[in-house]
């Protein structure tokens, strides 16, 4: 089966649904294309639904890599997800929202602070490019190195939290 990619919007969300197999040659070439096509339209946040993915290999995962690069580039928020039936897009482009609420907070906390992205580096044995991804999005921060974000910043976990 050929891959497909069907396109639909919930408000500045594009949900990118993919049904096949993401595989060397004119299917991994066709959704890099795709994903071009939205990095070089207006911004928006992207969404790639892999629930009818039924197969990737190593120019896939490459295809992806590279897409989700240059959409980071055009400084678009993009995620891959594999729904299982138990979230909609409302709850998708809500959980986008929320994330770039967190940024938000998160480089709030470091100027309340009053601490450059270098300090907090130094502070965590860090190159300050960690600092930068993860205040860009471009790097997940997880649940351990939140607690001693916030310790750094002398904020309660609560703060980072949407309210």
């Amino acid at each position: 089966m050929g891959m497909q990619i069907s396109a639909r919007k919930s408000g500045t969300v594009t949900i990118l649904d993919v049904r096949g197999r993401i595989v060397i040659g004119d299917n991994s070439d066709s959704f890099r294309a795709e994903l071009r096509k939205l990095a070089e339209s207006a911004p928006c946040d992207v969404l790639v639904n892999l629930a009818g993915v039924t197969g990737v290999d190593s120019s896939g995962i490459s295809a992806l890599v590279q897409s989700f690069v240059t959409l980071k580039r055009a400084h678009l928020d993009a995620c891959l997800f594999h729904s299982t039936g138990c979230c909609n897009q409302h709850c998708l482009a809500g959980a986008v929202k929320q994330y770039r609420a967190f940024l938000s907070r998160l480089k709030q906390a470091r100027e309340d602070a009053g601490l450059m992205q270098i300090q907090v580096a130094e502070k965590l044995c860090r190159p300050q490019s960690f600092v930068s991804k993860c205040e860009s999005g471009e790097r997940r921060v997880d649940f351990v190195e939140l607690q001693y974000l916030a310790e750094i910043y002398q904020k309660p976990l609560s703060f980072f939290v949407d309210r």
